[in-house]
């Protein structure tokens, strides 16, 4: 959904919160890398859609990247771990909004 609305001409200054973005698609990684809009984009490494490589095409956004953490943010078995994470993306959110 974000990636359409990255793509839309805006009138005011725009920020977006890409969470869990979808890398592996040819056309969604070409549409982050072109925008101009700023962007926090957080994935886990354990996502499908997270490749190294791809993440450092994205030079023009904020990254987070979660260790171990699937397309849901979770971390497998750990629910503590999952809890704390999504603590400190919250707050990510928090300080990039402000």
């Amino acid at each position: 959904i974000v990636n359409h609305y990255m793509q839309q001409p805006m009138e005011l200054p725009t920020k977006y919160i890409n969470l869990t973005p979808l890398l592996s698609l040819d056309e969604c990684l070409e549409n982050l890398q072109k925008t101009n809009d700023s962007s926090l984009t957080v994935i886990g490494t354990a996502d499908p859609h997270y490749d190294e490589g791809k993440v450092q095409l994205l030079v023009k956004h904020e990254v987070c990247i979660i260790p171990k953490a699937n397309h849901s943010l979770d971390i497998e078995g750990n629910a503590m771990e999952s809890l704390d994470n999504l603590k400190r993306i919250v707050e990510k959110i928090r300080v990039y909004l402000a």
